[in-house]
């Protein structure tokens, strides 16, 4: 018995020292630690994303905007933890945009502009707090009094293989043939 129980605390403690510090995208002059593909920031991208739909979405099909530069695979974790989306392509879609992560130890904090039922967005500060057996729990949500607008498509899909190829130049169109030096 007690070997079993000193084996549960050699693997908790550790667990509950270690609380990561993370920020993303990381804030200008920060140190720049912050991977979006490392737990848990995808996690809490997706738990906001599913909050806000469950609370304050439609039926209607959507797309989720993550911030710039944020790699494909992590679109793809994102849409599956959450069941449903798809990337952002065009800024007339049906979007939830997270626009920023901050991972305090348990607390947790993700910025995300939704879409209103009435129409426009709102911007909001969404809180989880994370617990090791039951996950990350809605604490609060803050809206903001804010003109600022969700900002449009950041996603990057793959080159296809004939987007990768070289592209003719400028001078080089149908009618005009291409000059001999």
């Amino acid at each position: 018995m007690r070997s079993t129980v000193a084996a549960v605390l050699l693997c908790v403690i550790p667990l509950a020292g270690c609380t990561p510090l993370a920020t993303y995208p990381p804030d200008e002059g920060g140190l720049g630690l912050s991977t979006p593909s490392l737990e848990p920031i995808p996690t809490v991208m997706a738990e906001a994303i599913r909050y806000a739909h469950s609370r304050y979405g439609s039926s209607e099909e959507f797309a989720i905007n993550l911030p710039a530069g944020t790699p494909m695979a992590v679109y793809d974790r994102v849409i599956m933890l959450i069941g449903d989306g798809h990337p952002m392509q065009d800024p007339q879609e049906y979007t939830y945009h997270v626009t920023k992560v901050r991972v305090r130890g348990r607390n947790v904090k993700v910025d995300v502009f939704y879409p209103r039922p009435e129409g426009g967005y709102q911007f909001a500060t969404i809180s989880f707090q994370g617990d090791l057996v039951r996950g990350y729990q809605h604490e609060r949500t803050r809206p903001w009094r804010t003109l600022d607008e969700p900002p449009g498509p950041n996603y990057v899909a793959a080159e296809t293989p004939d987007e990768a190829g070289q592209q003719p130049l400028a001078s080089e169109t149908a009618s005009d043939p291409p000059r001999r030096h």
